[in-house]
């Protein structure tokens, strides 16, 4: 049986208001719900690579991926007279703008000179010896890093800038590399990396060299 109702004219309004207004309510949930799953998968990525996935996904669905790409940070190489810009490395760029680190400060600490790094802050931080040293072994890793991507680097090299900043103790520099804690990993045969909580202590290193 067909029971029809005769809604009144006032009510009718009424309805289609609350319809809408439920519509926009779910639409507006099931937005929030794919932002907060988009945020989790991009969190862990490096913003070059979230540009990309995202620019992937715009395309498979038949979308234009009109997404101006982030500016890289630069600095002038001084040795160039036409003042070229080096950009760095797409995780370079993460490591800095999560732990704001700018250009400027890095340039306190380090020189470009024909596509290399090169550290020109006088000493490390540290109130002994084993502090500046394992901090000096951190700045030979971020000259790396830098220039590469990766803070991957040979003892040899950090010996050295150990020596120009003069707190190469022979007699226990061993000793300060085995209790350098979580800041590195490796060995002096095999080479030495910089780690992640390795990388947040540089920056802590780069802004006091840098008076910030």
């Amino acid at each position: 049986m067909l029971i029809v109702v005769n809604w009144p004219d006032t009510t009718l309004p009424c309805v289609a208001s609350a319809i809408l207004y439920e519509t926009e309510m779910n639409e507006g949930y099931v937005l929030t719900e794919v932002m907060t799953q988009l945020h989790d998968l991009l969190k862990p990525l490096d913003p070059s690579e979230r540009t990309k996935v995202i620019k992937a996904a715009l395309t498979l669905l038949g979308d234009p991926p009109n997404i101006a790409p982030d500016k890289p940070e630069t600095l002038v190489d001084e040795e160039e007279g036409d003042g070229a810009e080096v950009s760095f490395p797409p995780k370079v760029r993460g490591w800095m703008k999560s732990n704001s680190i700018t250009t400027e400060q890095l340039s306190h600490v380090f020189h470009f000179d024909g596509g290399e790094f090169e550290i020109i802050s006088g000493d490390a931080p540290g109130s002994n010896n084993k502090e500046k040293t394992i901090n000096a072994y951190i700045l030979t890793g971020l000259r790396r890093y830098l220039k590469a991507g990766d803070a991957k680097f040979d003892d040899k090299d950090a010996r050295e800038v150990c020596r120009k900043f003069g707190c190469l103790n022979e007699a226990n520099h061993a000793t300060y590399m085995r209790n350098a804690g979580n800041v590195l990993s490796g060995s002096k045969g095999s080479g030495w990396t910089v780690t992640g909580p390795g990388l947040k202590a540089g920056a802590g290193v780069v802004k006091e060299l840098a008076g910030a």
